[in-house]
């Protein structure tokens, strides 16, 4: 994962991570997050929980819209059961667990 940052707040936690789109897609990136957040792997996420990125969002959409974009200027946000997942083309991603 890129570097990250972890934060908590009233309503939750907050991980707040940077990535080169370069070198990992933002789909990559999620995944990877998320997996982080439930302290386990990608691959045991979705044995763990039944559930994939696909489930939420189109990762090649996903990969497409923030990975091609270098003007910094998109940003897309969704729900993976309690965690706001938002991500944007300068490299931000943002999980916020619970506080949504």
């Amino acid at each position: 994962m890129g570097a990250s940052d972890r934060e908590g707040t009233s309503g939750g936690e907050t991980i707040r991570s940077h990535h080169d789109w370069a070198t990992t897609t933002p789909s990559r990136a999620v995944v990877e997050a998320i997996a982080t957040v439930e302290e386990t792997t990608p691959v045991t996420l979705a044995r763990e929980t039944g559930t994939t990125l696909y489930d939420h969002v189109d990762p090649e959409a996903l990969d497409s819209l923030v990975g091609s974009d270098r003007n910094g200027s998109v940003e897309v946000a969704f729900d993976v059961g309690s965690l706001r997942v938002t991500i944007a083309s300068d490299g931000r991603l943002v999980i916020d667990v619970g506080g949504h």
